[in-house]
């Protein structure tokens, strides 16, 4: 039996250190701000490292224009220094809850590719390679290209 094939992408929610987003207030903001159906993630990893079960697998999600159809979609809460500069400011926990999201998802799905939202940047000088300068926002602030190859 083959596993379906399948790219994942890792968000962040864009929110300052010493502040909070949690999983229901991502929700409700995405439903009420947005006008979406739901959560635009299929899984949300909060600053504590729990891990919140979004939008079901195969549904179509709402996580980055072009791109809603044959992914994953993964947010974690967090992203921004205090003075909201991009910046890595995943916690232990979080760290640890996204290697447990990984080991799921590459145990059922053939994943073909982990990336970044911001690696979902159109490529403006079309050399085949997105890079920073061509980012369209930072999310999610790590390179996750090389820590989930």
């Amino acid at each position: 039996m083959s596993r379906e094939s399948i790219k994942v992408c890792i968000h962040c929610s864009a929110t300052r250190e010493g502040s909070r987003l949690t999983f229901e207030q991502c929700r409700k903001m995405h439903i009420e701000k947005n006008g979406w159906k739901d959560i635009g993630y299929n899984f949300y990893v909060e600053i504590d490292g729990s891990i919140h079960i979004g939008r079901p697998m195969g549904a179509q999600l709402a996580h980055a224009k072009g791109h809603n159809t044959g992914f994953i979609a993964i947010c974690y809460e967090g992203g921004l220094n205090e003075s909201g500069l991009p910046v890595d400011t995943r916690t232990d926990q979080q760290k640890q809850a996204l290697i447990a999201l990984q080991n799921f998802i590459e145990r059922v799905y053939n994943v073909t590719e982990w990336c970044g939202h911001r690696d979902l940047s159109p490529d403006v000088n079309h050399d085949g390679v997105i890079t920073p300068d061509e980012w369209m926002k930072a999310c999610p602030c790590f390179d996750v290209k090389s820590e989930f190859a």
